[in-house]
Formats: C-alpha cells, sequence, structure tokens
C-alpha cells in the first residue's frame, strides 16, 4: 500500500510539472528536434537517417495506440508506472510528428527546386506550425490518424527510392500501395480497439483519401522532387575543360550581392557559347537520364519558349556527384533559364541567367569543380 500511495504522488507530481510547463516543454523539444535533425541529415548516411526516421515513425504509432487503448481500458491491468507513459503520451507523438514533418521538409528541400516543389513545402510547414502552435488539437483522432498518414506516406515516399535505387515512378506506387495497406490494417485493428477511434472512422477514411489525391496530384504533376537524385553544383559559365577528374571553368567574377541572389549575367562575344555545368548526386549502381532544358524568356509572348533539350546519362555512387555538362550555341541576349530535370520531367534544379553581348574582353576567372 505505501508503495501505490508513493507511486501515486509522484504521478501526481509528474502531472502538476507536465500541465504546469507544457508551454515549454513542446518548444523546447521542437529547438531539440531541429539540433537531433541536423546533426543527424549532416553527419550520417543516408541508410542511418532512414532507419533514424522508421524508429520514429513506429514509435508515433505504437503511442498513439497506446494512448488510445489506455483510455478504452483495453490493456488490462497494468503497472502502475504506464500511467507515466499515458501521461506523456501527447508529448512524445508530438515530438515524433515533428522530426517526421522536419526531415520530410528537410528531404523535399534539399533534393528538389524551390520555385517547383514549394507548394508541397508549403503543405509541410503548415503542418510544422499548426502542430506547433495549436498542438491541442493533435490529440484529437481525426487529427492525429490524418498527420499519421501523412508522415506515413511521406516517409514511405522517400524510403523506397533508395531502397530499390531507382527514380522512376514504380517505388512511388509501391510506396503508396505499403502506406495505404499497413494505415488500413493500423485503422482497423486500432477501432476495434478504441471506440472513439470507431465513431470517428467515416471522417479518418475521408481524410486519408484526401491526402492520397493531393499527394498523387503532387507527384504525377511533377511537383514532388526526384528523389533520390540531387543537385549538388550548377552554374553557367563561358567555357568548361577537363583534366585530371576535375574540370575548369571559366566565368565572370561576381560582385557579393549578385552571387547571393543567384542571377549571373554572361557578357558574350559575338558565337560565343553558354556553357551549364552541374554537379549530380544519385546513389550508387543508378544510371539515369537527365535533361538540360534551356529556355528563352520571349518578352513579346511574356513566355518561356524552349530552346534545346540535351542529355545527359550519369551513374551514382560520387560523394560530389556526377559531373557533367552542356552548352549552347550562340544564345540571344536576353533572360535565360535552365530546367535540370529527369525523364519524368521532375525538377533538381533551376539556374537562372541573362546574357548580354560585348565586343569587347571579359576578364575571366578560373574554378575547379
Amino acid at each position: 500500500m505505501a508503495v501505490k500511495e508513493t507511486i501515486t504522488s509522484h504521478y501526481r507530481k509528474a502531472k502538476d510539472f507536465y500541465f504546469k510547463y507544457e508551454r515549454f516543454l513542446v518548444p523546447a523539444l521542437l529547438v531539440g528536434g531541429f539540433i537531433v535533425d541536423y546533426i543527424t541529415f549532416a553527419s550520417f548516411e543516408i541508410d542511418f537517417t532512414l532507419l533514424f526516421l522508421a524508429v520514429h515513425w513506429l514509435i508515433a504509432g505504437l503511442a498513439i495506440a497506446f494512448m488510445h487503448m489506455y483510455d478504452a481500458g483495453r490493456l488490462g491491468r497494468l503497472p502502475l508506472w504506464t500511467r507515466y507513459v499515458r501521461l506523456y503520451c501527447p508529448l512524445i507523438i508530438q515530438f515524433m510528428f515533428g522530426v517526421l514533418l522536419r526531415f520530410s521538409l528537410i528531404f523535399y528541400w534539399f533534393y528538389g527546386a524551390f520555385s517547383v516543389s514549394w507548394p508541397l513545402l508549403a503543405i509541410i510547414v503548415i503542418l510544422m506550425v499548426v502542430h506547433d502552435r495549436f498542438r491541442h488539437y493533435f490529440d484529437k483522432p481525426i487529427v492525429q490518424l490524418s498527420v499519421y498518414f501523412f508522415v506515413t506516406l511521406s516517409f514511405f515516399s522517400v524510403t523506397f527510392p533508395f531502397v530499390f535505387n531507382s527514380s522512376s515512378v514504380w517505388p512511388f506506387i509501391a510506396a503508396l500501395v505499403v502506406s495505404i495497406g499497413l494505415f488500413a490494417l493500423y485503422l482497423y485493428y486500432l477501432s476495434r480497439a478504441a471506440d472513439v477511434i470507431h465513431r470517428k472512422m467515416y471522417p479518418i477514411i475521408l481524410c486519408v483519401g484526401i491526402i492520397t489525391i493531393v499527394m498523387n496530384g503532387m507527384y504525377f504533376g511533377n511537383i514532388t522532387p526526384p528523389i533520390p537524385l540531387a543537385l549538388r553544383d550548377a552554374g553557367v559559365y563561358h567555357g568548361i575543360s577537363f583534366n585530371n577528374a576535375h574540370y575548369t571553368v571559366l566565368g565572370e567574377k561576381q560582385s557579393l550581392l549578385d552571387a547571393l541572389l543567384q542571377r549571373p549575367v554572361l557578357h558574350l562575344q559575338p558565337s560565343e557559347r553558354a556553357f551549364l555545368y552541374t554537379a549530380i548526386f544519385a546513389p550508387s549502381d543508378l544510371t539515369t537520364t537527365i535533361i538540360d532544358r534551356w529556355q528563352y524568356y520571349d518578352t513579346s509572348t511574356k513566355d518561356w519558349v524552349t530552346m534545346a533539350t540535351p542529355a545527359l546519362t550519369i551513374t551514382g555512387g560520387r560523394q560530389d556527384g556526377y559531373k557533367g555538362f552542356t552548352w549552347f550555341a550562340n544564345p540571344k541576349p536576353g533572360k535565360w533559364r535552365v530546367s535540370v530535370e529527369n525523364k519524368r520531367g521532375q525538377v533538381l534544379g533551376k539556374i537562372v541567367f541573362t546574357v548580354e553581348r560585348t565586343t569587347g574582353n571579359v576578364q575571366l576567372q578560373k574554378y575547379i569543380k
């Protein structure tokens, strides 16, 4: 009896501490999560990072199931210490969601172009902000399980291209099928154990359907980045040569402001070529085709016109990326951009620059790539 009273007393103190400092605990977990995410993504191999995310995804699912089954009284007689687990389940779930959402943002940011993928990035940022600002809504089954399905689909969509070493469409289809299948089983057994989930089944299924449609629309609309391909380096230059396993490029000296704003200007003489250098990361043993879509901005139609689509066959495995280049002969003055894409049209990155004609000498600098 004394032991039970002691545990009960400690539980009350823990509960009082939790509700008193909850507004500080959640931001602390958010900051801690960003630190952990940064160290993990920057310091470890992709296999470890994906395993790290898998553990967080699993813990989130177990915490949701434990919380609802505990509240429904379906776990039988449990040790008194499990009350602490139930008390802190919302914090655990919020932390796991935070990690999974932030890593989704990191992956999609790193492997895509913001100008194309911003709708998907915006959804993740909104979820992160809402998750932190309106965290009490995440105790509601509909919100909780909808977000869990989103991070499930996002996790498998990121993981499968690396697991199967492919940038084609079928890893996404496989991720979609596995995500829906696993979540359907999870929801079925959870609804049988917790009446509150059973009563909310139709709204939950509706939310899952909407998320599935939106994610499919973004993927087949080429808004989703082309994971596992990533543009490590890119730039436009006056000339490129290859020697001793390195590229030497000739470029104009830029001001600090122009470099920060990424708005290079090529002062080209008549009949001079413009060269695009790229370094693209791909996993080992992955061979695929990359297309450089050279486009000119037509001021009369106010539209981008595709002028050339040279292709490169790349092989993955290089830490600093597969290096290559394409060129365009005698580009006319004006605004240009090159969209670096995979065969499906998913964009790895875009390089925007301006061509100006000159008959004078242009001071060039050599850069080793």
